[in-house]
């Protein structure tokens, strides 16, 4: 029966082009929560007081979130690695201007 409703006959017997198809109108995407802020400094309070209180642990915290706690983890050893580094660096210039100092006094006299 679509074939009906592509064409319709006009009063003189001529047809007319095919109807073109309604759009589909998408639903409008949800307002965002009104209080979504609040929710969550409540969801944070809820987990320290389940951290604190016992009934949530912080191996259970450290698995849910595996790929953060890795990431953080990774850029501490960065941050202590560049420390020592800095380190060996000055003690290094500070040897060198040492040495410097007293090739120059032996220089000189």
């Amino acid at each position: 029966m679509d074939w009906l409703r592509r064409t319709r006959p006009t009063p003189s017997g001529n047809r007319l082009k095919p109807e073109a198809p309604t759009p589909k109108v998408p639903p409008k995407p949800a307002a965002p929560p009104r209080w979504a802020a609040l929710r969550y400094a409540q969801r944070q309070v809820r987990t320290a007081w389940g951290i604190v209180s016992g009934r949530l642990s912080l191996l259970e915290l450290i698995q849910a979130n595996l790929v953060f706690t890795v990431f953080l983890v990774g850029i501490g050893m960065v941050y202590v690695w560049n420390s020592h580094q800095a380190e060996r660096q000055a003690r290094r210039v500070a040897a060198l201007e040492r040495e410097l100092q007293d090739l120059k006094t032996e220089y000189t006299t």
